[in-house]
This record gives structure tokens, C-alpha cells and sequence, in this order.
């Protein structure tokens, strides 16, 4: 359950911090196209309000132009251009005549201007020109309503808008064909990563791509693994001959000595150092079992291994009993805490280890006539023993490091468990609280 739980979290912390790489070049994409578009509304508003007003500037200039004309081929006489003039006054609409006070010729004026009609503003353009009836100078004025382009940037507005929701959904439609075809070689080679195993010992036969990138990453990627199929192959076949060609003379010696011991004609003196070689000789024997199993699991030779359930707290107890001679040696007391049952499914072999490695352990850095306490929970395992320092902690679960100086050993111990630890994909922390040291293992 708590495995299915972490995946679940990773899976929804990785969707929503981790990106694709493609979504990196479609979100820049996006935001331009967005950016871009969002700046173009001002520059079409200017823009169109520019030609616009030029088009209702023109459109004066024609109906100034259309009623000069028609009124200096048509009129000829002062009464009928007054009655004109009156006419023209009664009708009103957008143009409109009037006597022009100067003489002489004035440039035309072109300007817009705002008016409130029947309790509404309207907008006009104005062109103020003068022009000559009967030889004398009169005011034409035309002006056009402008409001019509007010309603057309609106739809221009919307039309842009419409547009940019467009670009968006091309983007995402082209991004997905792009994801598909374009990243199908690298998600193959991908696949093939993800099924490799490195104990099956056999490289793995990439598709060519049409793509020169990805087919320079696979010959890469072929290189790598047969390095590491090589050296792991010459690591595991070291492993194994150098534990099997040690055994042979450590058992012969271990034998001679035996023999030596027994024979009658040695004197005490002579025995005794016979005796004395029993000791380095069975640290060697059990220095070359550690290196062993170290390098097995180092080398993910356990995986797939024999797992089964296993009653935690039954095993705990036979460990106990199994060294109960050993934490009598120094008078120690053992407070065992079974606080709820744990079940896990597990190596029986390497577990036992993981869990007299810690026990001895505690023996090890626990003073005379002092405590080891040990408690079992469902999810974890608690291992303490009283101490006057911390351990180095940055040396703890490193071979052959020791992490107190007032302790020997191969340092071999906590790797192994470390090791196994990893395997199971359990995790293993150690603190030091209240001249406490504290080993702790979550399952």
C-alpha cells in the first residue's frame, strides 16, 4: 500500500513540475503567438482608424468635388443659386452652404468633431473648403459619421480573437502530430532501456531512424551497454573465481592447523601460536564471504531472487536467541518491543543478515552492562544502543571504513546491510539522540 502511494505522488508531482521537452518549444511558441497578437490590436486599431479616416477624408473631397461641379454647370443665375442655398438649408443632411466671409482662396480644412445629438454623442469628419459660385466665394462643408468605425475594430477585435483561439488549437494539434512522429524513434529506444537486463547479458538491437540524432544516440547508447555488459560479466566471473579459488587454500590451512594442533610432540608454547593463527584465519574466511555477497548484491545478482512472507518479529526473535551468549558476554540487557505485527515479503537469507548485522552491531558499539533496545512496528524497525559519541556518519555505510575509532572491524557489516537495504527498496537512516545510537529501517 505505501508503495502504491509513493508512486501515485511521484507520478502527480511529476505531472505537474516535469515537462516534456517538446512542451518547452510549444510553450514559447504559444506565449509569442499570444504576445505578438495581443500587441497587434493597438497597431490594427491605429492602423485601420488611419485608413479609415483617409477613406472619409476622400469621400469629402468626391462630394465636394460631385457639388461643385453640378452647382457651377447648373447655376448660373443669383436667384437660383439663393433658392438653391435655402433649399439645401430646409433639407439639411451632411452638407451645407453658406457665404465665406474671405475673399480670396483658403485652404481646406479637415478635422473630427464630437457632438451630442437627441442626448447621444456623435463623431464626425469635417471638411471645411471654399469654393467660388458666381464669382463669389461661399463655405461648403460636408461632414460623414464615424461611428461605423468604431463597430468595425470591434469586429476586428473579435475577428483577431478568434483567430488567436485558432493559432492555439493548431499549436496543440501540430505539437501532438510532432510528439507522435517525430519523438516515436526516441520513445522506442526508450522502451528497449526500460526492458534491458543487464543479468540476461544480451545488448539490444535499436531500430534505425530517419533521423540522424537519434541514430548517433543509439550507436551511443550500444557502445555503453556493451562496456557494461563486458564489465559487469568480468565482475561477477572475479567474483566468483576469486571467492571459489579462495575457499580451497583457507580450508587447507584452517586443516593443517588443526592437524598441527592435535599433534602431541608441540609443545604449549608452540601451540599456542597455532591456536593464535585461528583467529586471522577465520576473519579471512569471513572477510571473503562478506566481499562476496557484497559484490553479488553490488552487481544486482540478487535480483529476482527466492521472496516470500516473512514473520518479521519470529526471526527477530531467533536472532536473539542466537546471540543470546554473545550479549551475555558483556552483560547486556536486551528491551524487546513487539508493538504490531509485521509481515514483509522478502529474501529470508538476506534479511536474517540485515538483522544480525544490526544486532551485532549494537553488541559491538555498546558498552558493558549497558542496554540494546529493539522495537518492531508494521512499517519499521528500531535498533538502539547506548554510546558516549556519535558514529561518523559519512563513513557508516561505506566498505571497509570505519566509523569510531575506539571500535575495529572490516566495515564490511552496515555496507551489506546498506546493500540490502536498497534492494528491497527499504530505506535505513541512523541518529544519535540522547547518547543514543539509533538505527532505523522503514519497510
Amino acid at each position: 500500500m505505501k508503495v502504491t502511494f509513493k508512486r501515485y505522488t511521484d507520478l502527480v508531482i511529476n505531472g505537474i513540475f516535469m515537462n516534456k521537452l517538446l512542451n518547452y518549444s510549444f510553450r514559447a511558441f504559444t506565449i509569442y503567438a499570444f504576445v505578438l497578437l495581443i500587441l497587434s490590436l493597438p497597431a490594427y486599431y491605429f492602423l485601420v482608424n488611419a485608413i479609415w479616416v483617409m477613406e472619409l477624408d476622400e469621400h469629402n473631397n468626391n462630394i465636394k468635388n460631385k457639388i461643385q461641379t453640378q452647382l457651377q454647370q447648373k447655376i448660373h443665375t443669383e436667384d437660383a443659386l439663393s433658392q438653391t442655398i435655402r433649399v439645401w438649408e430646409l433639407v439639411g443632411g451632411s452638407t451645407k452652404i453658406e457665404p465665406s466671409i474671405f475673399l480670396g482662396a483658403v485652404n481646406d480644412s479637415v478635422f473630427s468633431q464630437t457632438v451630442t445629438e437627441n442626448d447621444k454623442e456623435e463623431s464626425y469628419r469635417i471638411l471645411n473648403s471654399q469654393i467660388f459660385l458666381l464669382n463669389k466665394p461661399y463655405l461648403l462643408s460636408v461632414k460623414t459619421n464615424i461611428e461605423e468605425s468604431s463597430e468595425t475594430l470591434s469586429y476586428l477585435a473579435l475577428c483577431t480573437f478568434i483567430f488567436l483561439i485558432l493559432l492555439f488549437i493548431g499549436f496543440l494539434i501540430i505539437n501532438k502530430i510532432l510528439t507522435y512522429k517525430l519523438w516515436k524513434p526516441f520513445q522506442n529506444t526508450l522502451k528497449l532501456l526500460q526492458d534491458f537486463d543487464l543479468q540476461k547479458s544480451s545488448a539490444i538491437n535499436f531500430k534505425t531512424s530517419d533521423i540522424v540524432e537519434f541514430n548517433d544516440l543509439n550507436d551511443k547508447l550500444n557502445k555503453l551497454i556493451n562496456n557494461n555488459i563486458a564489465v559487469y560479466n568480468f565482475q561477477k566471473e572475479f567474483s566468483e573465481n576469486s571467492s571459489h579459488e579462495l575457499q580451497t587454500p583457507i580450508a587447507v590451512l584452517k586443516v593443517k592447523i588443526d592437524n598441527l594442533i592435535q599433534d602431541a610432540s608441540f609443545n604449549d608454547q608452540q601451540l599456542s601460536k597455532l591456536a593464535a593463527l585461528q583467529q586471522p584465519l577465520t576473519r579471512i574466511k569471513q572477510l571473503n564471504k562478506s566481499l562476496l555477497l557484497l559484490a553479488k548484491l553490488e552487481n544486482k545478482q540478487f535480483d529476482g531472487i527466492k521472496q516470500e512472507n516473512i514473520d518479521v518479529a519470529l526471526l527477530l526473535q531467533n536472532n536473539l536467541n542466537n546471540l543470546e551468549d554473545l550479549f551475555a558476554h558483556k552483560s547486556l540487557e536486551i528491551k524487546q518491543e513487539n508493538r504490531a505485527p509485521c509481515m514483509l515479503f522478502a529474501n529470508k537469507e538476506l534479511l536474517q543478515i540485515v538483522l544480525s548485522n544490526l544486532l551485532v552491531n549494537a553488541y559491538k558499539y555498546s558498552p558493558l552492562k549497558s542496554e540494546i533496545s529493539v522495537i518492531l512496528e508494521q512499517q519499521y524497525l528500531q535498533v538502539s544502543n547506548y554510546g558516549n559519541h556519535t558514529l561518523l556518519i559519512d563513513k557508516l555505510f561505506k566498505r571497509f571504513s570505519i566509523s569510531s575509532e575506539e571500535h575495529s572491524g572490516s566495515g564490511l557489516g552496515l555496507a551489506i546491510t546498506k546493500e540490502i537495504c536498497i534492494l528491497h527498496k527499504w530505506s535505513i537512516t541512523y541518529s544519535f539522540t540522547n547518547n543514543y545510537h539509533l538505527f532505523r529501517i522503514d519497510f
